[in-house]
């Protein structure tokens, strides 16, 4: 079975892409960040990594553009 994300048009050619998708908990509250499209969808912020972008600099760079909240990250 294929996954398929949104809605699939017959005769059109997809590719994978590689994307970083990060998720904030927020432990004492049980919530989790998400960001809501317009139409009502909730999802992780993050997206297609770009050329010569690491996963960390994508989450970092996404988290900014979509939420307005800078990320740090720490392994």
């Amino acid at each position: 079975m294929n996954k398929v994300f949104g809605e699939k048009i017959n005769n059109i050619n997809y590719e994978n892409e590689k994307r970083s998708l990060c998720s904030h908990f927020q432990y004492l509250k049980n919530k989790v960040m998400t960001v809501h499209n317009a139409k009502g969808h909730h999802f992780l912020p993050g997206d297609g990594i770009e050329n010569g972008e690491s996963h960390f600099d994508c989450i970092e760079r996404e988290m900014l553009e979509e939420t307005g909240y800078r990320a740090f990250i720490i392994c």
